[in-house]
């Protein structure tokens, strides 16, 4: 009798172990109501989503099928268009998405052809024009922020080359319900805008690459200064013309930017190699007072499409795919800053070899729970949209609670499973002794789910609404 009382104690121990764990988990697929989103593999935003007022999730994006603006609701068990969106004609291409405070639903995008720039809002009952085609120059690269009097940031990068290249800047003034211009920065070379606001002291920041440099600018609702020193990074190479070493700025591919609750704003940049670009290194620097310190290097391997937020809380994230020559199948990292460096979350599975990714969001609910949606292509140029949830994985206090008459049959089982006493459709997953979600889906009453490809074994099946219910594979 010693063997199977030791087997319960590792069991109890397992399931005790991975009552903190966190993974990513799959989520309800918006894409079956809306379709599937445009890839846009060189501006990366043909999508973007919020939490509104109610913690649900909102997702905005352009569709790959005929380019139109989808804006689809999560209620908590399906998702639902909102609004008639018609009255737009263009075909669209980037997509940013705004809530304000009372929660109403700001959306910004542009055509097709990255011409025209135009936002739209919903106010709980009907979508209307705020403004239409506001740039006659083009928008590249497109990004929102919204401070605490709702006052809404748009930035974007002129649609032109050389030394007209320029970011522009306005701004949408929430109570004159204008839209002002407020700054334009200039350069030969410039990659990457991204506004944020500072939850402290509600002023507006700009980080742009120019010139491969990093910059960040600070708005005082009169003029940009520049906070910081410019952000750079070097790397030596060796000369192939003098075969000596020679030290050379890193070509800056992207950028982002995150404030903590404490203020302190937190920049991301890609670099690379002017002439080697699948050698990929990712930093990140914090602005001390006036200094960039705690240089972070994330490594050789980050890929080129990130993500930098801070949670409700104010603690820093960073998402990032991970370079795919040096990850196959592709993963995508996932790593928590504080004052003490930072911290490597579990990775984001892809399971599927492919090159790059066509788009990556990061966001947290009202809980602070981190949410992602990202869309890997594949070598034969297919590949779908995904929305994951990290969260705890299964928790022993879980486990046969308040079922009512909800059962498993048969149990055990060698092939297929059914979930009998259910009334409706309902999202479940499947967990193995170690809390790793094995299987998930949707299922109904008496509907089959094939465990045949499992091993022999224990294992638990989580129900939306219900706590879980054990079954076993023979």
């Amino acid at each position: 009798m010693k063997t199977p009382k030791l087997i319960i104690l590792i069991f109890c121990l397992i399931i005790s172990t991975v009552t903190n764990a966190q993974s990513w988990n799959d989520f309800s697929d918006f894409s079956l109501i809306g379709g599937d989103v445009l890839e846009d593999n060189i501006y990366r935003n043909s999508i973007d989503f919020l939490f509104n007022n109610d913690n649900q999730p909102v997702v905005a994006y352009s569709t790959k099928t005929n380019r139109q603006l989808k804006v689809l609701r999560y209620d908590g068990s399906s998702w639902s268009s909102i609004g008639d969106l018609s009255f737009l004609t263009l075909d669209i291409s980037q997509v940013d998405i705004e809530i304000v405070s009372n929660g109403d639903i700001y959306i910004a995008y542009t055509d097709i052809s990255y011409q025209e720039l135009s936002i739209i809002k919903f106010d709980g009952t009907s979508w209307s024009y705020v403004a239409q085609n506001i740039t006659v120059d083009g928008a590249y690269d497109l990004n929102l922020a919204t401070d605490i009097s709702n006052n809404i940031y748009i930035v974007y990068r002129k649609k032109s080359s050389g030394a007209n290249n320029a970011v522009k800047v306005k701004k949408y003034v929430y109570d004159s319900q204008n839209i002002e211009n407020i700054g334009e920065f200039t350069g030969d070379y410039i990659r990457k805008s991204v506004v944020k606001i500072n939850p402290l002291t509600n002023e507006s920041y700009l980080g742009v690459n120019l010139n491969s440099i990093g910059r960040v600018f600070k708005f005082d609702n009169t003029s940009w200064d520049q906070v910081g020193d410019d952000i750079f990074f070097t790397a030596t190479i060796i000369n192939p013309d003098t075969n000596a070493d020679e030290e050379v700025i890193l070509r800056a591919l992207n950028l982002d930017m995150a404030f903590s609750s404490n203020g302190e704003l937190y920049v991301s940049m890609l670099n690379s190699q002017a002439d080697f670009y699948s050698q990929y290194i990712n930093y990140v620097v914090v602005l001390n007072d006036s200094n960039w310190d705690r240089k972070y290097g994330i490594g050789i391997g980050s890929g080129a499409n990130f993500k930098l937020k801070k949670d409700n809380l104010g603690n820093v994230y960073f998402l990032a795919t991970k370079d795919d020559f040096l990850s196959d199948p592709e993963k995508i990292m996932f790593i928590r800053f504080s004052s003490d460096g930072y911290t490597i979350l579990d990775d984001l599975e892809t399971y599927a070899a492919f090159y790059g990714t066509a788009f990556l969001e990061l966001n947290f609910d009202i809980e602070n729970i981190p949410y992602a949606i990202y869309h890997p292509t594949f070598r034969d140029g297919s590949g779908a949209s995904y929305i994951r949830k990290f969260e705890d994985q299964l928790s022993v206090n879980d486990v046969n609670g308040n079922n009512l008459n909800l059962s498993v049959f048969p149990n055990p089982s060698s092939d297929f499973i059914s979930i009998n006493g259910l009334i409706e459709h309902v999202y479940f997953k499947l967990f193995n002794i170690f809390g790793k979600n094995i299987i998930s889906g949707v299922t109904s009453n008496d509907k089959k789910i094939n465990i045949s490809n499992l091993s022999k074994g224990m294992y638990f099946l989580k129900i939306e609404k219900f706590n879980t219910l054990k079954v076993i594979k023979k």
